[in-house]
């Protein structure tokens, strides 16, 4: 029997506006604790001001946005404790991911090849010296580990946590780790992946995110005291 694949569901005006927004966020055109008003962006982007309402409260649920009542919303401050909590909840979710795709045998043949693929292409952006080249290759190939888990859910949230991460580090400038170090880890973790060992992949993965995570928190300033 043939199968067919499924139309794609055609993006909404809100999901184009959210995307938009979330966008420029990540880029840095808002910077944190900026403001977000309505009729400016309605009026940019061509749409009513309740779309843009809709949208920015899909982005409040991403943790990128906040929303006061008669105060208007606000881009997310990433503090050093909510950055601690992302890479917590990554070195969880992540390593849970790759011992499922591992498990089910993704990164056989072709699959690996492409990981293979990614790494070099992590090497090459480190050779450029382009901060931002690093950021998007490693974003790559994180993404090319955890999005061939079949769980959909699993790489929901995980798409949230990396766009926050993203975020992270951009805003803090913290993407310095010395380019060597940075293929080093990585290709530890490829290793480890395609061994084919789910406990060895999931342990590399672990430690890997939470590596990452105390060089981003040593450079990042301690959180203000809360009044």
């Amino acid at each position: 029997m043939t199968t067919i694949n499924p139309i794609p569901r055609p993006e909404t005006l809100t999901e184009a506006v959210a995307r938009h927004i979330r966008d420029a966020i990540v880029r840095g055109e808002f910077p944190p604790g900026s403001a977000l008003p309505e009729v400016r962006l309605a009026d940019q982007l061509g749409t009513s001001r309740g779309t843009v309402r809709e949208a920015l409260r899909t982005l409040e649920d991403q943790g990128l946005v906040e929303i006061f009542p008669h105060r208007g919303s606000f881009v997310s401050r990433m503090t050093k404790r909510r950055a601690r909590e992302v890479y917590d909840l990554r070195a969880v979710l992540e390593s849970h991911a790759v011992r499922l795709v591992v498990e089910q045998r993704a990164f056989d043949g072709e699959g690996g090849r492409v990981l293979e693929e990614r790494l070099q292409a992590l090497g090459a952006a480190a050779e450029q010296g382009d901060p931002m080249a690093l950021i998007e290759a490693e974003r790559a190939l994180h993404r090319e580990i955890w999005s061939r888990c079949d769980h959909d859910l699993l790489k929901e949230y995980l798409a949230n946590l990396q766009l926050q991460t993203r975020r992270l580090l951009i805003y803090n400038k913290v993407f310095t780790t010395p380019a060597e170090d940075e293929l080093a880890m990585h290709r530890n973790l490829v290793a480890a992946i395609l061994s084919g060992n789910p406990d060895l992949a999931e342990a590399a993965m672990a430690a890997h995110v939470r590596a990452s995570a105390e060089i981003v928190l040593a450079k990042m300033p301690d959180d203000a005291p809360e009044e």
